[in-house]
């Protein structure tokens, strides 16, 4: 019943009502097993003959979660673009940490490599030595920055459903039908971020104001089928 309650990412009060009722479903089912053996009293082989009879996980919990899903607030554009412009602060934060510990092994190759000048207005001015140190450092810098936008957006949003942004305002991605995303729809979804095109960004988020209004989803979330959710607010019904 774990795996199946796994995957279900909703409020804790409708969470606590669907274990009862999955909790009540496989004692009967265990009850009525344990009586066509002639007995009353159910036992381990009971329980494990009645989840080995069942659907699979993610289909029962595909199953409880379209009865919730439309009560699911869904995030709009505001709140998300407040987490994104946190999380954008924060991935470059961490992709300039990773690109300069990345550098570092190579700086004993390249001596001298990075020549710093103070401009007449007091402002620091990088250049590089070489065409070959520039080359090296801009491939660096290209490698660090997708791997650091890979594991920021992809990798934590398809672990947990939430980057650090989306964790502050208390937001979390879940697929269309209710249910935890995972790598694959991270990685569709987050397209837009690791081509590092702000018009694609743009025309991305522009869909969800003029097409996808009522579901509040990117063109993005669309195609990977997904959305944004608040994690503690449920949709307001007319």
């Amino acid at each position: 019943m774990a795996r199946i309650v796994g995957d279900i990412d909703i409020y804790e009060t409708d969470k606590q009502e669907i274990v009862r009722e999955l909790t009540s479903h496989f004692y009967d089912a265990s009850m009525m097993r344990a009586q066509s053996r002639g007995s009353r009293t159910i036992e381990k082989d009971d329980v494990e003959a009645v989840l080995a009879d069942s659907e699979d996980p993610k289909e029962i919990a595909t199953a409880y979660m379209k009865t919730y899903v439309d009560s699911l607030g869904r995030a709009g554009i505001v709140s998300r673009s407040v987490a994104f412009l946190i999380d954008l602060i924060l991935a470059l934060v961490a992709t300039v940490i990773a690109v300069a510990l990345l550098s570092l092994p190579l700086l004993p190759f390249f001596p001298g490599a990075i020549l710093v000048e103070t401009l007449a207005n007091g402002e620091l001015n990088l250049t590089f030595a070489s065409d070959l140190a520039a080359m090296v450092f801009t491939i660096v810098w290209g490698l660090g920055s997708l791997v650091t936008m890979i594991f920021y957006f992809v990798v934590l949003e398809g672990r947990f459903g939430y980057t650090p942004g989306k964790w502050l305002l208390r937001l979390r991605v879940l697929k269309d039908d209710g249910t935890r995303i995972g790598y694959v729809d991270s990685l569709l979804r987050n397209m837009p971020k690791l081509l590092g095109s702000f018009s694609v960004l743009a025309l991305d988020a522009l869909l969800m104001v003029l097409l996808f209004r009522k579901d509040r989803q990117r063109g993005f979330d669309k195609i990977a089928r997904t959305i944004v959710v608040h994690k503690h607010k449920k949709e307001e019904k007319a």
